[in-house]
């Protein structure tokens, strides 16, 4: 009995063993420089050092059936306080994770789970990435947890909320390079930074969680604890492409999975989208355009208009947008795994649904992934760009708005004059544009030009950057 049972061990320890060897992050040759599964009866020490203040105390943190725990406590005496850990080890560039949870959803509570440097007298003096935070905005507004970056040197930032519930297991992740900043949730990315090189500093990681000063509950008020399973941080790797699967550049149709009916920008364009067609013609054909961040946006080609997330999402999606695209235009184009793919609006982070199994109009107004909420796509047509871009100091993205033949190229430099060529595949100048001083330049390719693959070249003073061009 002893022999089989030990048998049986070794079997649960070996694929236990397989199943954390294929937990990797994105790409590929990761090594993991910190490994803490809060095994024991305390804290690790070595691994960590804990804040005391009036705000934090040690006496707040547990560690418990491999969880650590931070309470946070308002007593009918003294002053609301939490806890805070932060890694005496500090670390630059890499892949972060955590995998957490809350106990309860209130407003009167801020935990997070960040990587960040400390500040001077309110102003960033390195930057912060809050891999996963809950504060008194979120449980406000009816948002799940928000991911941001707090950009070096200044008070400004980019964040997204999402739609994922904190009181269930998630792991949250950051992947830093010296060119990019992207912020994952369950293996899924999310978004991705517009300032990453502005974060090259060596950064701790942090685990805290107090009574929220700015909406205090009563005293007394029980109030829930922060837990935490796992913090790992990998480098040394390669990410590869991060954003796989996304057809910037392409004109697609899009196919709700409820239905299996192809989404209409309805009387071209001028009603909302829905699901009710069966065929291919302009009202179902989309160009997905690059507003970068990660994001993606739907250009109609029924009116050339972006797809809008009306009224803050409150109304129908409708092909409405102009210009350059908004909050409103922008959305997360999230692979499903099964072959299909949603998108999580940036306007109130929910996910567009075919509404009423497709017979009522798209809109933005669930906070999780079903049937209504899948899609598929396939290339329709026409000319399109398909522009590789991987340092994200420079883009070059498609400008369909004025016509198939012209991109934008944004991120540049003011202090130095730019130069943009277009070659062909032999390495012949095709066209040429010279002395680009702004920080956006409008490029029109002669529309004789013959369709086929070429290079897009940027010089901006020291900066050279070379994109494919399909064309």
């Amino acid at each position: 009995m002893k022999k089989t049972t030990r048998i049986h061990f070794l079997a649960i320890l070996c694929i236990t063993n397989c199943l954390l060897v294929f937990a990797q992050p994105p790409g590929s040759g990761w090594q993991m420089k910190f490994n803490e599964n809060f095994n024991g009866n305390n804290l690790n020490t070595n691994l960590w050092q804990v804040r005391s203040d009036s705000q934090f105390n040690r006496g707040n943190i547990t560690i418990r059936n491999g969880l650590l725990e931070i309470r946070n406590v308002y007593g009918n005496t003294g002053t609301p306080n939490g806890a805070w850990i932060q890694s005496k080890q500090t670390f630059r560039y890499g892949y972060y994770e955590a995998r957490l949870r809350h106990q309860s959803k209130t407003r009167h509570i801020w935990p997070t789970w960040w990587v960040w440097g400390g500040n001077d007298g309110g102003t960033k003096d390195t930057s912060e990435f809050d891999v996963c935070e809950w504060n008194h905005f979120n449980d406000n507004q009816g948002r799940g947890i928000n991911q941001s970056h707090h950009y070096k040197g200044d008070n400004n930032s980019i964040q997204v909320y999402t739609s994922t519930e904190p009181t269930e297991w998630h792991t949250y992740g950051l992947l830093w390079t010296p060119t990019e900043a992207t912020f994952y949730i369950d293996g899924r990315r999310m978004f991705s930074s517009d300032r990453p090189r502005t974060a090259n500093d060596f950064l701790n990681l942090i685990l805290s969680s107090s009574p929220n000063k700015l909406d205090l509950p009563r005293r007394g008020t029980n109030l829930p604890t922060f837990f935490v399973d796992y913090v790992r941080v990998w480098q040394n790797g390669n990410p590869g492409n991060t954003n796989p699967g996304v057809p910037y550049g392409q004109v697609i149709a899009l196919k709700a999975q409820v239905n299996n009916k192809y989404v209409s920008a309805e009387n071209g364009g001028n009603s909302p989208l829905i699901a009710n067609r069966t065929s291919i013609g302009p009202w179902e054909r989309f160009r997905v355009v690059n507003p970068g961040q990660g994001f993606v946006a739907l250009q109609s080609l029924a009116n050339n208009r972006f797809v809008t997330a009306e009224d803050n999402g409150r109304k129908p999606a409708i092909a409405r947008g102009t210009g350059t695209p908004g909050t409103w235009q922008k959305f997360i184009w999230q692979q499903n795994g099964d072959g299909t793919f949603s998108l999580l609006s940036h306007a109130n982070s929910q996910y567009l649904t075919a509404e009423n199994a497709g017979n009522s109009p798209l809109i933005s107004a669930r906070t999780r992934i079903g049937r209504w909420e899948k899609f598929t796509w396939t290339a329709s047509g026409g000319k399109t760009f398909d522009i590789q871009d991987t340092d994200t100091s420079i883009q070059i993205i498609s400008d369909p708005i004025s016509g198939t033949q012209n991109f934008k190229v944004i991120g540049l430099s003011e202090e130095a004059p730019t130069t943009v060529t277009l070659y062909d595949i032999t390495g012949k100048q095709v066209q040429v544009w010279n002395h680009i001083r702004s920080t956006q330049a409008d490029i029109q390719i002669n529309a004789t030009t013959a369709e086929g693959i070429y290079i897009v070249a940027v010089s901006n003073g020291a900066t050279v950057v070379k994109r494919k061009l399909i064309l």
